[in-house]
């Protein structure tokens, strides 16, 4: 059940890239993903927006973000 609802929330951050209207849900996703410590390594998160939230404690290891947009974002500095 878990990771079908990690699963869900991820399609949710993957709509945030087809629309505009839909940055906020996708934003707010991607908190309850990190939150939730879903495995996000070697996952694709091309094009996508966020804005008004946190990837602190995000794994992003090999995770493809090119094009992706952060508009107001808390990250953790690389090492």
């Amino acid at each position: 059940m878990r990771d079908q609802i990690g699963d869900f929330l991820q399609f949710l951050v993957h709509l945030s890239c087809m629309d505009n209207t839909l940055i906020l849900c996708g934003s707010n996703s991607q908190h309850v993903i990190i939150r939730m410590k879903v495995e996000l390594r070697n996952k694709y998160f091309e094009n996508f927006k966020i804005e008004n939230t946190s990837l602190v404690g995000a794994n992003l290891i090999k995770c493809n973000v090119s094009g992706s947009q952060f508009n107001n974002v808390k990250q953790v500095e690389q090492i």
